[in-house]
């Protein structure tokens, strides 16, 4: 129950400080960094006001069999919902405000996957021309070619994973970047 208390409170104290930030208009860090926090409880909205009531419950159980919580810990029991409440409406008013922000630096993401997806299409192309899938290559050239494809395979995966943390940051739908999941499973068959 104290556990659950504390990293509530942590989480409300650190998404009010966070969504308190100015974002101005071409910050994109700090947009970044309000939205994270915005998603943050809206992940959150519908489980946490379930889990007042169970750990009032829990809270109730250990005062009978002599375990009460401090003065503290049932403070922040009883002001948990409150505060719960509190905390998401300042989420939303913080996100009407910076909904215009958000949009255009949406613009901006879907360009990048846009052209993510480009190169993504044209190393594809080069890694299906180029890789070892035929025996005309001896076996030390051939393993430096799927080696070779291996980093530049890891390089495109975290270019991706990038993206995919905009896109989620941002509420958009996330992208598969199915051309490196089949590049890559090709180059472990390979090898």
């Amino acid at each position: 129950v104290t556990r659950k208390l504390n990293q509530l409170e942590t989480l409300m104290n650190d998404v009010n400080e966070g969504v308190s930030q100015e974002v101005v208009a071409g910050e994109s860090d700090t947009l970044k960094a309000v939205l994270g926090h915005i998603h943050q409880i809206r992940s959150r909205e519908k489980i946490t006001p379930k889990m007042f009531q169970p750990l009032r419950d829990s809270a109730t159980l250990l005062k009978k069999y002599g375990k009460p919580l401090d003065d503290y810990e049932l403070k922040l029991l009883a002001d948990a919902p409150m505060k719960w409440d509190s905390t998401v409406n300042n989420v939303y008013k913080v996100k009407e405000k910076v909904n215009t922000l958000q949009n255009d630096e949406v613009d901006k993401i879907k360009a990048r996957v846009e052209a993510f997806d480009n190169e993504l299409s044209e190393f594809r192309r080069l890694f299906r021309r180029h890789a070892p899938f035929t025996y005309d290559l001896g076996v030390n050239d051939a393993y430096e070619k799927i080696n070779e494809f291996h980093h530049k395979i890891s390089e495109k995966e975290a270019a991706a994973a990038i993206l995919v943390d905009l896109e989620q940051v941002f509420e958009l739908s996330v992208s598969k970047h199915s051309e490196i999941k089949k590049s890559r499973a090709e180059n472990k068959m390979l090898k």
